[in-house]
C-alpha cells in the first residue's frame, strides 16, 4: 500500500454522543484531541483510527452504506493498512502518531 489519506474526522465531545465530522482538529501530544470525550493525558486511546476499506466492507456485508461517524472512530483513513502499523510511527499531515496498539470494534 502507499502513502494512505485522511478520508474524514470526526469529534464527539461526550461518551455515547453523536459524531460530528469536522474539517481539521488540533491534536495535543500526551493526550489527544482537546474537547472529544476518548482523548486525555491518563487514557490509552487518544486518538482513534479506522480505515475506509473496512468501512466499505462492512457496507457490502449490510448491503447498505455505513453512514458517516458510525464506526465511532476520531480519524477515517484510506490506503493504509492500520493492523500492519501497530508499533512504528505514522505520520498524517503535520502530525506523527504512535500506533500502540489494535482497536477491537465496540
Amino acid at each position: 500500500m502507499g502513502p494512505g489519506e485522511v478520508v474524514s474526522i470526526h469529534f464527539v465531545r461526550e461518551d455515547g454522543g453523536r459524531a460530528t465530522k469536522v474539517d481539521s482538529v488540533e491534536i495535543k501530544t500526551d493526550f489527544g484531541i482537546p474537547g472529544d470525550y476518548r482523548s486525555g493525558g491518563n487514557k490509552r486511546r487518544q486518538v482513534t483510527l479506522i480505515e475506509q476499506e473496512a468501512l466499505d466492507e462492512a457496507a457490502a456485508i449490510l448491503g447498505r452504506p455505513v453512514p458517516e461517524g458510525a464506526s465511532r472512530r476520531q480519524v477515517v483513513i484510506r490506503g493504509l493498512d492500520l493492523n500492519t502499523l501497530i508499533g512504528p510511527q505514522i505520520k498524517i499531515g503535520d502530525i506523527v502518531l504512535a500506533v500502540e496498539r489494535y482497536c477491537a470494534p465496540c
